[in-house]
């Protein structure tokens, strides 16, 4: 994310751990990431947008830890003007989540969409 560019995994079905944020569990934003559409097809992250604050998420690991959090806000972010790029890229401070998928008005390249939904939640436990 310190570019300004975080890309989604391929398959709309899945989403994705960005491997330079914090650990689920661990302090500092855990950045996970899906597709909001793919080439007319619905992908696993629209979810993100329509989750309201109290909705629990949980996350499990790799080593099948579950991680349980719930979301606090979901709010958009203009992807040309204020990406929140000091809170995604936290290694230290409060654990958050953050969930990322596209939302806005489709704009065509290079954005594809105007803006990145982002669904932050904190842990539960």
């Amino acid at each position: 994310v310190s570019d300004g560019v975080l890309h989604p995994p391929e398959d709309v079905n899945r989403l994705a751990w960005w491997k330079d944020s914090a650990l689920p569990g661990t302090a500092g934003t855990t950045v996970i990431t899906g597709h909001v559409n793919l080439r007319g097809t619905d992908g696993f992250a629209k979810q993100f947008i329509d989750l309201k604050p109290g909705t629990p998420i949980d996350v499990v690991t790799a080593d099948g830890d579950v991680e349980s959090y719930a979301v606090t806000e979901v709010s958009n972010y203009n992807k040309a003007a204020e990406f929140p790029l000091d809170k995604l890229n936290a290694l230290s401070g409060p654990e958050v989540l953050a969930l990322i998928t596209c939302g806005g008005e489709f704009v065509g390249p290079p954005f594809g969409y105007e803006d990145n939904v982002i669904a932050w939640a904190t842990p539960t436990d």
